[in-house]
C-alpha cells in the first residue's frame, strides 16, 4: 500500500506503523506515536470497566 507524502506528513508517519481496527475503519499510527498514546495499565483499567457494565472482551 502507498500512502502519499502529504498524508504521511499529515499524520506524522515515519517507519514503523501500526495499523489498528477500530469500529468499520482501520487506522495507520506511526509506531512510536501510538505507544505513547496507549498505556497498558490504562488499557488494563478501562477492561475492567467493561467488565463492570457486563461487556466481555
Amino acid at each position: 500500500m502507498f500512502i502519499p507524502p502529504s498524508l504521511r506528513e499529515y499524520a506524522g508517519l515515519e517507519k514503523n506503523v501500526i495499523l489498528a481496527g477500530v469500529g468499520s475503519r482501520l487506522e495507520i499510527w506511526d509506531k512510536s506515536r501510538y505507544e505513547q498514546i496507549t498505556d497498558i495499565e490504562d488499557m488494563s483499567a478501562i477492561a475492567e470497566k467493561l467488565v463492570e457494565f457486563g461487556i466481555r472482551l
